[in-house]
């Protein structure tokens, strides 16, 4: 071989072993800014393929309760510090969630069952047919005449002289209401123990010496207990 061939492949080598030389080194110096070790690709997974370990995500997941948390469900706070109240259920007096029988010598109107009814057509007949014979002036206590509006003003803003701590209509109450007591029992002032009272004629039931039957009473029951409407 001529020696320039020669000098020309020894200066190739030279050049070759020197830049592999300076590709080891660069990896070297790579390698140890990167903590020793082979850099993990930005995508989590390391050069074996295998994906790389993650912390777990806790986002989900539900806090414990604080050493504040009293730990009681909700359930028993709620209605904590409540009392029971005494209501009226269609007659009977409740006390919470514990009905009572209703007041000595009264009707049950708790075992009742209202049924709809209005007042034009299946209150007003009855007072005309059955009242309106003694009671047709509106310048007196109780008016049953032919004057609608006069009629139900005298019911739910009249007061009864022979009971005045009772209404003669006290709408949802028909304990209370001395108009149902009068047709409900033949001695109004001395049967039901909400209803008594002593001036003369609070003693007689109404119609005199006529009861109602009990279809007409329960006609008038009805109305009162689901809210004496004036239509």
């Amino acid at each position: 071989m001529p020696a320039s061939s020669e000098r020309i492949s020894v200066t190739y080598a030279l050049r070759h072993f020197a830049g592999a030389g300076v590709l080891a080194m660069a990896l070297f110096s790579c390698e140890a800014l990167d903590g020793g070790g082979p850099a993990t690709p930005a995508n989590g997974e390391d050069p074996s393929g295998e994906s790389a370990s993650r912390s777990p995500d806790t986002s989900g997941a539900k806090a414990e309760p604080t050493s504040g948390d009293s730990g009681e469900s909700a359930s028993s706070a709620i209605g904590a510090g409540t009392e029971s109240s005494s209501t009226s259920d269609g007659g009977r007096e409740t006390d919470g969630n514990v009905t009572r029988p209703p007041p000595v010598g009264c009707y049950d109107y708790g075992a009742f069952r209202p049924r709809v009814v209005h007042f034009a057509a299946d209150v007003m007949p009855i007072f005309q047919a059955r009242c309106a014979s003694c009671h047709n002036s509106t310048a007196e206590s109780t008016y049953y005449g032919s004057n609608k509006a006069a009629v139900y003003d005298k019911l739910l803003n009249g007061t009864p002289k022979q009971a005045p701590h009772l209404r003669f209509v006290a709408p949802n109450d028909p304990l209370r209401s001395y108009m149902l007591a009068k047709v409900e029992y033949s001695k109004p002032g001395g049967t039901c123990s909400v209803v008594q009272c002593n001036a003369p004629g609070c003693e007689l039931s109404a119609p005199p010496g006529k009861p109602l039957p009990e279809s007409e009473r329960a006609v008038l029951r009805s109305w009162i207990m689901t809210g004496a409407a004036n239509d």
